[in-house]
């Protein structure tokens, strides 16, 4: 019965998207089922749904191509209403519900640390039938382009936690990242910084939906071993509680066989080769790393605007500790890189604050 009632609210979609309206077709208050239906694509298994969201904060979407976005179908997880997603013409700062809620999830937290309000979850387990995923998605927000970098930071998450093919874990890492490293939110990509991943909805010809800025389509492909539970949480958060929202178009998840030669990807790696403590600090923090004898590295600080700041040559061998000495910065949100050989190993962000 479930399938049934997911497979209604697809064709109903459908033929109005057929009939000819152009702005994005969402079906909001939707049940587990219908959430399973549009996120299970080929050669995976996905089970043990916990959706966590305000009811009117995530809902399937069709029509996303021809309201301006590089995902045509999907699920549709907000900082509002879903529904006010939906537009025959971009109405500036149309895209506003007030929930009125909070909750301190410490994943989104290591992405932006007050964004703490109208937060709303999707999680679920993942089983793949093949060595790789993908999870495909757009972040959009209705805080471009007036409130870049004043404090209404939004954010998104996709956290995934299982066994690495690498060895170790993938714990908790953060799938949500630009193909520069850097993580999803309101600061990390606008018309400023990452703009070559950014539409500004503003700007003509604008698009017939309700974010005023949102990122291209962004995948990273992410290799899994094929048969093993990878637990996957799906988040977005405000800084503030207040009548501009965000969120995210979610694409379905595939599954598939490829050698690792033929993926570009950023190599997840267990966090226990890479660890960072403390931070956020105060400017002076330790890195923990190992590193082949054959391997050269780096690891690259970065300030928000994607200016790098400062560089540090990593040495060869085992459990070594380099003093990463940083306390001349200002006050703020940097990112950093590891490379190693020329290719990113690493990447998330360093928090100082004095």
């Amino acid at each position: 019965m479930r399938l049934i009632n997911a497979i209604i609210i697809t064709l109903i979609l459908l033929h109005a998207s057929e009939k000819g309206q152009a702005q994005l077709q969402i079906a909001p208050n939707v049940n587990d089922s219908v959430l399973l239906y549009h996120l299970q694509g080929n050669n995976l298994t996905i089970q043990n749904i916990s959706n966590l969201s305000d009811s009117i904060s995530i809902g399937a979407f069709f029509n996303g191509i021809n309201s301006g976005f590089q995902i045509d179908s999907g699920i549709a997880i907000t900082t509002g209403s879903v529904f006010s997603l939906s537009s025959s013409t971009n109405v500036i700062n149309g895209f506003n519900t007030i929930l009125g809620t909070s909750a301190n999830d410490i994943d989104l937290m290591a992405v932006e640390p007050n964004a703490t309000k109208d937060v709303n979850t999707l999680s679920f387990d993942l089983i793949p039938d093949s060595n790789f995923i993908s999870i495909p998605f757009i972040f959009g927000s209705d805080e471009y382009l007036d409130f870049v970098f004043a404090g209404f930071n939004d954010a998104l998450g996709i956290f995934i936690n299982g066994p690495s093919p690498y060895g170790g874990i993938y714990n908790s890492y953060n799938l949500a990242r630009l193909p520069t490293g850097s993580t999803i939110c309101v600061d990390s990509i606008n018309n400023i910084s990452n703009s070559t991943f950014f539409v500004d909805n503003l700007s003509p010809p604008g698009y017939p939906n309700n974010f005023d800025g949102y990122t291209h389509k962004i995948s990273h492909p992410i290799k899994v071993i094929p048969g093993e539970i990878y637990h996957i949480k799906i988040i977005v958060g405000e800084m503030e509680s207040r009548s501009f929202d965000s969120g995210a178009l979610i694409e379905k998840i595939h599954s598939w066989n490829t050698p690792d030669s033929t993926v570009t990807q950023i190599d997840i790696i267990d966090v226990n080769i890479f660890q960072i403590y403390p931070n956020p600090s105060n400017g002076s923090m330790n890195l923990i790393y190992s590193m082949d004898a054959s391997s050269k590295g780096e690891f690259i600080i970065y300030d928000i605007t994607g200016k790098m700041v400062d560089t540090y040559t990593l040495q060869r061998g085992e459990n070594n500790q380099l003093l990463i000495n940083e306390t001349e910065l200002s006050n703020g949100i940097y990112f950093y890189k590891i490379l190693i050989n020329g290719r990113m190993k690493a990447s998330d962000k360093l928090i100082i604050i004095r």
